[in-house]
C-alpha cells in the first residue's frame, strides 16, 4: 500500500515498480484482445496509471 500511495503523488519510481508488478499479467491477457500486443500493453500500463491516479485510498498512511 505503500507504493500505491506513493504512485498516487507521482513518486515515478513507485509508479515503475507497480506497472512491474502487473505486467505478467497484463502479459498474459493481451494475448485475448484484438490488436498488436505492443499497443494493448501501453493502453492497459495507461489506465493503472491513470487508476493510481485518481482512485481514492481506503486507509490513512501513518507515514504521512
Amino acid at each position: 500500500m505503500t507504493l500505491l500511495t506513493k504512485a498516487k503523488n507521482h513518486d515515478p519510481d513507485a509508479m515503475l515498480k507497480l506497472l512491474h508488478y502487473f505486467e505478467p499479467e497484463m502479459l498474459r491477457h493481451s494475448r485475448y484482445i484484438s490488436m498488436p500486443q505492443e499497443d494493448a500493453l501501453q493502453h492497459m500500463r495507461l489506465v493503472l496509471i491513470e487508476l493510481f491516479h485518481t482512485t481514492d485510498l481506503p486507509f490513512h498512511d501513518n507515514d504521512e
